[in-house]
């Protein structure tokens, strides 16, 4: 038997060695080094997590997985650039991997790369048909490229993936967005009337109200509106739970990233896990305005009024001129219906920033609702240097109306309705203004304008009543003279 010595061993080693680092080149060709970011972040837990990931992926150069965890990292903690390349090169070294393409979609469409994103959609979704959310992803990009028929298959496949009440809602609504587009709007109304009345979300009783205008028909869902309402809600979009997105989180470091991370719960409805995760940052940082804020905010949609009051208490102790501690906590004082502390915080939230627009209107409806008519006009006025809102403008011609001041709302309709042409309660009340001002044929023309719009059908009859009963009174104040009518002037 002959033997090796020592050295020819090593020797064999080092050969051995070099054949693999060969090899390993040879898998990467193409690929490119991991990129390096974040070394200089300011946060140095988060600096030293990046360079850990990196020093993995430098070391395994071959590991798609490893380089699709740096990405993952870069994308989570908002180095864009560095992720989306990592992104392509994890996708290169690991081509069966759902995640790397999918991602990449999401970072192409923030800068506008929609072609980009939908090709990278499509990538994603040839390695797993079954994942739903990537369909609907898939379907809102292609609405937004106006390529309508791909986008309404898209819909399509999430609904054939089996019932999922999320996601099915998600993707019928997206259906009715391209039936609308096709001009197919009683369609639409058919698809969307089931949707609504299971789910009386902002966001399809807007596509419902649309469908029936473009159809010709009209919708009773509206509520009946008074001097006393609350302000129009908003129309909040649909969300959905998007899992493999939110596995990015895992990837957060630092203070300013995990609290985006709770924004982001926040904005998906996951109060909860939004106020475990602040709660922790609290004891990083316990006087952090912005978290503070955040923990209130969450606290109150969770149920736990009393802790969000205490916390903003709390807030404006430590920061009595932040104004988004007085907004939020006039709400509250609202809610709990202490209308005069909501009053004082409105009105130091617009003092101390007077921009603040939203501010403004609270204050306003909450002074009406109180009859406080002059200081509602008078907080109306001070908005109108800073800018104006449809909904100020039409609660201010409530104002106006009430007290048979007519011209004065007409103007502010004409203004509320300019700024928001679908806003069929401002047609309503401006066709009633110009009817009392004697402009029988512009008043017909706004509420001919409030029925199109087909969502207020109660009003619109109220108002054409009322139009018919003035026409009544100019012919009872006629007279007969010399066996003719004459008018009287």
């Amino acid at each position: 038997m002959t033997l090796v010595s020592g050295q020819h061993l090593s020797g064999s080693v080092r050969i051995l060695g070099i054949g693999v680092c060969w090899l390993l080149a040879g898998c990467t060709q193409g690929v490119g080094e991991p990129v390096a970011a974040g070394a200089d972040a300011e946060d140095r837990d988060l600096a030293a997590y990046l360079q850990e990931l990196h020093q993995a992926a430098s070391e395994l150069p071959q590991s798609g997985a490893i380089r699709g965890r740096l990405g993952m990292a870069y994308d989570a903690n908002g180095f864009t650039d560095a992720a989306m390349t990592t992104y392509r090169q994890a996708a290169a070294l690991d081509a069966g991997e759902f995640r790397w393409p999918y991602h990449l979609a999401f970072l192409q469409a923030s800068r506008g790369l929609q072609e980009e994103a939908v090709a990278s959609l499509r990538q994603a979704l040839a390695i797993d048909p079954a994942y739903a959310p990537g369909w609907l992803h898939l379907g809102a990009r292609l609405l937004d490229l106006n390529r309508n028929d791909d986008a309404a298959e898209a819909y399509r496949q999430a609904l054939a993936l089996g019932p999922n009440e999320e996601t099915d809602v998600v993707a019928n609504a997206g259906l009715a967005r391209v039936l609308l587009r096709q001009g197919r709007a009683a369609d639409a109304v058919e698809l969307l009337v089931p949707l609504t009345e299971e789910l009386p979300h902002p966001h399809l009783r807007r596509l419902l109200a649309q469908a029936h205008r473009q159809s010709g028909q009209q919708s009773d869902e509206a509520p009946q509106q008074n001097l006393g309402a609350a302000p129009p809600e908003s129309a909040t979009p649909l969300r959905w739970r998007d899992e493999r997105q939110e596995a990015k989180d895992e990837h957060v470091r630092g203070f300013h990233g995990l609290l985006s991370v709770a924004e982001q719960r926040l904005k998906l409805g996951r109060a909860t896990e939004a106020a475990t995760l602040l709660e922790t940052l609290r004891e990083m940082r316990p006087h952090d305005r912005t978290l503070l804020n955040n923990l209130s905010i969450a606290y109150k949609l969770s149920g736990r009024q009393r802790q969000a009051l205490d916390i903003l208490r709390e807030g404006i102790s430590v920061h009595p001129d932040y104004y988004l501690f007085h907004f939020n906590i006039a709400t509250l004082y609202e809610d709990r219906d202490e209308p005069e502390l909501a009053i004082d915080h409105f009105g130091r939230a617009v003092e101390l920033d007077a921009g603040l627009i939203v501010g403004y209107e609270r204050l306003g409806l909450l002074l009406v609702r109180e009859e406080r008519y002059d200081e509602a006009l008078a907080v109306f006025e001070a908005m109108t240097p800073h800018g104006e809102s449809a909904t100020a403008l039409y609660y201010r011609a409530m104002i106006e109306g009430a007290r048979a001041e007519w011209p004065a709302a007409v103007a502010s309709l004409q203004k509320a309705v300019q700024l928001d042409p679908t806003l069929a309660k401002g047609y309503v009340f401006l066709g009633r203004s110009l009817g009392e001002t004697g402009r029988m044929e512009e008043a017909k023309a706004a509420l001919e304008r409030a029925a199109a719009l087909g969502t207020h059908p109660r009003e619109v009859a109220a108002a054409r009543d009322r139009l018919g009963e003035l026409e009544r009174q100019r012919l009872d104040v006629a007279w007969e003279c010399d066996g003719g009518w004459c008018a009287s002037s």
